[in-house]
């Protein structure tokens, strides 16, 4: 038998009995004589001293491993025998190494796993920091930039100069001679002059009687005329009303803005002493005859007088009737009587109003989350019975106790006017309850406004909170208070 590089061949060991082999410690068998190996007995324990027989080598005492041949022809593979069945025995103590023997080199085993890597050890500790370095020389300046495009900053304002010597015009030529003002009244007549009475002769001999002269009258006195005062404007012409209670106005109307249903227009003079709130209008605009309220103090600023009307109201959608388009504006009229003839007195043609047939409500609302249903714009002006109607429902399916809200308001987190809110309280389990509700009250708008038609449960479990407008229709609307 031979060994190379540690490793038993299968040449030399085909045909021997192998219960007597000794195997050195760590030799490497190739895979034909691990087969024969293998087929051993489990009780074959073979002594690290046996006698050794002549085709397996003796172990003597390792000598200097001498220089490696050169390498064989590699021969052919032999048939790979069968797997042998028995158990490997125990290693045995590794033999002296012999001397190297020059055989073929064996097949490469297979490379092993690769081992786990293994922990990272700690960071050492940062080093002290060295001393600074001197600064390095400054560099050379660089090159001049080219000049900015923009312009710098102005500069101070200089003192001011010495005012010039004042310059000599030439009078211009007198102007023509004004119009001789009016004679002015005669003055008061002067105090009567008093004549000086002669004197008295002496007394002579009783003669006739004397007779003396009457001192001369003198003379008339004559009082200065006083100014004349200037003349007023003319007043314009007025026009009076006539029997149907309209009075013609010879100003000029002129469209100025609208807002559905609101209208703004122009007056070319100061007419706020004869034009007012409640005022009725009347002209004609695109070809329709417009009729108006004044809903806001008109307001003069030279040279016009700014005037706000309500429309007439359309019922069937709650806007103008015949809206005031921006064209020419003719035959105007207005009158301060309610009912100057051919206007419209019917409340309906003086209300705003919404109105909603469809259901609208909230499932498994949250306690105290307020939900909007419904906007409503207020137009600005004075307003009665402002408020709302509808047909409430809510239903509670687990709780003993059930309470909602519901109303009109500015916000829509809030109820902002209690005077338009109503609530429905119930103390019953698993209860429908629909509750009818009407509400309204007088109200005046500086200026254009939204309110909400909102509801809020008040009690947890609720199911559904809302309104059944298949059932009655929600209404919101407000009536002119000017009628």
């Amino acid at each position: 038998m031979g060994i190379v590089d540690n490793k038993i061949t299968a040449r030399k060991i085909l045909g021997h009995d192998l219960s007597s082999l000794t195997l050195r410690k760590n030799s490497i068998l190739t895979p034909a004589v691990k087969e024969r190996s293998d087929s051993l007995s489990l009780n074959v324990i073979i002594p690290a001293h046996n006698q050794l027989i002549d085709d397996i080598l003796v172990s003597g005492v390792e000598g200097a491993t001498g220089p490696t041949g050169p390498t064989g022809a590699t021969g052919p593979a032999g048939a790979t025998g069968p797997t042998g069945a028995g158990v490997t025995g125990a290693t045995g103590p590794a033999g002296a190494t012999g001397p190297t023997g020059v055989g073929t080199t064996g097949a490469t085993g297979p490379i092993g796993e690769t081992g786990p890597v293994g922990v990272t050890g700690p960071i050492g500790a940062t080093g002290a920091t060295g001393e600074q370095g001197p600064t390095g020389p400054i560099g050379a300046t660089g090159p001049a930039g080219a000049d900015s495009t923009v312009a710098g900053p102005t500069g101070p304002t200089g003192p001011a100069g010495p005012t010039g010597p004042t310059g000599v015009g030439t009078t211009g030529a007198t102007g023509p001679a004004g119009a001789t003002g009016p004679t002015g009244p005669i003055g008061a007549t002067g105090p009567t002059g008093v004549g000086v009475t002669g004197a008295t002769g002496p007394a002579g001999a009783t003669g006739p009687t004397g007779v003396g002269t009457t001192g001369a009258t003198g003379p008339t006195g004559v009082g200065t005329t006083g100014a004349t005062g200037p003349t007023g404007p003319t007043g314009p012409t007025g026009v009076g009303a006539s029997i149907t209670g309209w009075t013609a106005s010879a100003d000029t109307w002129t469209y100025s803005s609208v807002d559905d249903p609101i209208g703004i227009i122009t007056i070319n003079r100061d007419v706020t002493g004869e034009i007012g709130i409640c005022t009725r209008l009347k002209f004609t605009n695109n070809g329709q005859v417009v009729y108006g309220i004044v809903v806001k103090a008109p307001s003069y600023s030279s040279p016009n007088t700014t005037v706000t009307f309500l429309h007439e109201i359309d019922p069937t959608d709650s806007l103008a009737l015949y809206l005031m388009a921006n064209s020419a504006i003719t035959n105007t009229y207005y009158s301060i009587y309610k009912s100057p003839i051919d206007f419209p007195s019917e409340e309906q043609k003086w209300t705003v109003y919404l109105k909603s047939t469809s259901d609208t409500e909230q499932t498994s609302p949250g306690n105290g989350t307020y939900y909007t249903w419904l906007t409503f714009y207020l137009p600005i002006g004075s307003w009665k019975q402002f408020g709302w109607s509808a047909l409430l429902k809510s239903e509670e399916a687990a709780n003993t106790f059930q309470a909602a809200n519901f109303g009109l308001s500015t916000s829509n987190s809030s109820f902002s006017d209690n005077e338009l809110v109503t609530r429905i309280l119930l103390n019953v389990t698993k209860l429908s309850l629909w509750c009818p509700a009407n509400l309204s009250k007088s109200i005046t708008v500086a200026s254009k406004t939204t309110y909400y038609m909102m509801g809020v449960s008040l009690t947890a479990n609720t199911d559904k909170i809302g309104l059944a407008g298949t059932v009655q229709t929600t209404v919101i609307k407000a009536v002119c208070a000017f009628l």
